[in-house]
């Protein structure tokens, strides 16, 4: 498959903004909170530019009851008249939610990343600001439009909003590149965001990070997987990082296939490098059997002698540590060539759509840090959440467009949900002060059906946690990914 078919794929996965929220509570309770060691985080620096000082004030919003603008010192006074719907999908009254919010930021730590007059920026009388990028260029092909992926907020918007404000995500494209990544920030900037979103991109994201930081820059910034830079102070993650992926790959091996012969695909890349590191440190002090560790290019499309290099060395298990397309066409090939190991992929619907069967046979494994999706599935595995499935579905089939839910735009869903959860408990007057010191202190409440996050470990990386898939012929569908371990620890 050439490599334009290999960038469209990509572009589609990047449209996950975040991917993973929380199924029980990773850090301490309320009372411990004061106890958690705040790090270099908590600075009495600005955190912004001289030309940024003025940004977000006198944007008194159409509910007027705030009429200092957006620095939170007033509620709208048609916020907390009523009820609205929460991330767990019940109908709760919004006093009470704010009054939760109140007994959560008792004791908070202190956060000085931005100075007051601008924590509030994108936090007005009736709208909420959010920014993300990714690549929409082949959105339309994919069945995951920038209007697919605002289901959620739709929904949430049409049942009171959070605390009477509507929240507006808009999506900018970065065509899956560094470089239109960074462009597409600017973008996102000239918004005046509360939050700017990343989605997938090994590449795009520490590029994103890096502009992020420059003093003209430092918004909030929340994004997917990525290598680790703790020194990305605006920068925060409730994914495990690239290394701990690959911990977690290497875990799985030692686990199921501890008897059997490795091979390992490995993308040459500075950004993926680092989970391979970890993956065959982790496996080999394990005792792992690595009879091939094999390096291939970004978009190289054809395998066939790595392919024949892992049938030499009788690797009987294969690590993929490349994107779901490129694992497609390394199986399809592996296949003409009589070759069938155990593949472990990262899974995405995109591949059992496309290899049917052979993913069966023997049944492809993957790891991933999200719950495993099949259209129309609710049943058997996927029991545990199936109340969230019908939900997802529903709001789909009433704002989206997509002729049908995929685990692309199930990822979506799931992200804005954990991030609705953020801002409820951040409260009416909401700050991204409050908010990183809500995350930072453990305060944050978990959302089903995700795997934990604990942002009091490491305070830019909150998630510790994932999950394995198998390849199976789901009942009314045909070959998707089912969950057999659910958040293993990292």
């Amino acid at each position: 498959m050439d490599g334009i078919y290999r960038i469209r794929w990509m572009s589609v996965v990047v449209l996950i903004a975040l991917v993973v929220g929380t199924a029980c509570s990773g850090g301490p309770p309320p009372e411990a909170a004061s106890d958690v060691d705040s790090g270099e985080i908590l600075t009495e620096d600005s955190g912004l530019g001289k030309g940024e000082a003025k940004k977000g004030q006198g944007k008194v919003g159409k509910a007027g009851g705030n009429k200092k603008g957006p620095r939170g010192k007033g509620v709208p006074k048609d916020a907390l008249d009523g009820n609205t719907v929460s991330a767990s999908g019940q109908v709760i009254s919004e006093k009470e939610q704010a009054e939760r919010a109140r007994k959560l930021a008792r004791g908070l730590p202190k956060v000085n990343m931005w100075p007051e007059s601008t924590a509030q920026m994108g936090f007005t009388d009736d709208q909420i600001t959010l920014c993300g990028h990714a690549a929409l260029t082949f959105a339309e092909a994919f069945d995951t439009r920038p209007e697919d992926i605002n289901v959620y907020w739709s929904m949430v918007n049409d049942n009171g909003g959070v605390y009477g404000r509507n929240v507006q995500l808009t999506i900018e494209d970065d065509a899956y590149r560094p470089d239109n990544a960074v462009q597409a920030a600017e973008r996102c900037k000239a918004k005046d965001p509360f939050m700017l979103i990343g989605g997938i991109g090994f590449d795009q994201i520490p590029a994103v990070r890096a502009w992020n930081e420059q003093e003209q820059n430092r918004l909030l910034y929340v994004h997917h997987i990525a290598r680790e830079d703790l020194s990305k102070k605006y920068s925060f993650s409730f994914l495990p990082s690239v290394e701990q992926s690959g911990v977690l790959a290497a875990e799985w091996i030692l686990e199921k296939h501890r008897s059997k012969k490795i091979g390992v695909l490995w993308r040459q890349s500075e950004a993926w490098q680092p989970g391979h590191k970890t993956f065959l440190s982790r496996a080999k002090n394990g005792g792992a059997d690595i009879v091939a560790d094999l390096p291939v290019q970004k978009d190289q499309a054809v395998y066939t002698q790595q392919i024949r290099e892992l049938q030499l060395q009788g690797a009987e298990t294969v690590f993929v540590w490349e994107n779901a397309l490129a694992a497609i066409e390394l199986i399809r090939q592996a296949k003409s060539q009589n070759y069938h190991p155990t593949w472990l992929v990262f899974p995405f619907q995109i591949m059992t759509d496309t290899l049917g069967r052979d993913t069966l046979e023997p049944p492809v494994e993957g790891i991933a840090m999200w719950p495993a999706y099949v259209p129309g599935a609710s049943g058997g595995p996927f029991a545990p959440y199936a109340d969230e499935i019908r939900r997802f579905e529903a709001a789909q089939r009433e704002y989206g467009r997509a002729s049908k839910g995929n685990d692309i735009l199930w990822m979506t869903w799931l992200a804005m949900k954990q991030l609705h959860q953020w801002l409820l408990d951040c409260g009416p007057n909401c700050d991204r002060n409050r908010l990183v010191a809500l995350l930072i202190a453990g305060r944050h409440k978990a959302v089903a059906p995700n795997c934990p996050v604990d942002f009091t470990v490491n305070q830019h990386i909150g998630g510790f946690f994932g999950n394995i898939f198998r390849a199976a012929d789901v009942s009314g569908y045909g070959p998707g990914w089912v969950q057999t371990k659910t958040c293993v620890r990292i």
